[in-house]
């Protein structure tokens, strides 16, 4: 997002099913966007690190979305984070998402998501769900998310949300740090 010539580059790796990951979204990325990357000297971009085993259908789903809707999908599951994640206490609902796990790989993730209410969540803000079930069943959509994970990890991202900024690790998870590290590097 912004300026891909900006002299400040922010990036973050972050878990779709991260409570920390919601917080930062939540208090940070309507003043990143409006102080920061608005200006044309601060560009963002978000790599989904798929952590949980939820993190790959909700990042299937949302690069299945054309791109300039990335950023807003991204925000409205921040948004709804906790009621994105209530489903996880419904034994039931639950249940059927661990049964969704045991079918046939091309069947798994639509199944999941439809489970735990990804797919109408998704079809509500413009994913069909004909649209979302293509991309969840294509597999080579799920195991790029998964390698990613896996490079990542191997690069040395071990936890979410991780910061850089201009490839140099924050050590901070929270609005006000990420906010430091940005005037720090120059950003007004």
């Amino acid at each position: 997002m912004g300026n891909p010539a900006a002299p400040i580059k922010v990036i973050e790796y972050g878990s779709l099913s991260c409570p920390g990951c919601a917080k930062l979204a939540q208090e940070g990325f309507a003043p990143l966007v409006a102080n920061y990357v608005s200006t044309g000297k601060v560009s963002f971009e978000f790599r989904s690190f798929a952590i949980h085993p939820q993190d790959v259908p909700m990042t299937v789903l949302v690069r299945c979305a054309p791109q300039e809707a990335f950023f807003p999908l991204i925000e409205q599951i921040y948004t709804n984070f906790n009621a994105m994640n209530a489903v996880y206490g419904d034994k039931p609902r639950l249940a059927q998402a661990e049964a969704a796990m045991a079918l046939p790989p091309a069947q798994r993730w639509v199944a999941f998501s439809q489970a735990v209410g990804y797919t109408d969540f998704f079809a509500a803000r413009g994913v069909a769900t004909d649209q979302a079930n293509a991309c969840l069943a294509d597999l080579s959509k799920a195991t790029l998310v998964a390698d990613q994970a896996k490079k990542y990890g191997e690069a040395g991202i071990s936890g979410t949300p991780t910061l850089l900024i201009n490839g140099a690790k924050l050590g901070v998870s929270d609005w006000p740090g990420l906010e430091a590290g940005l005037k720090a590097a120059g950003a007004r």
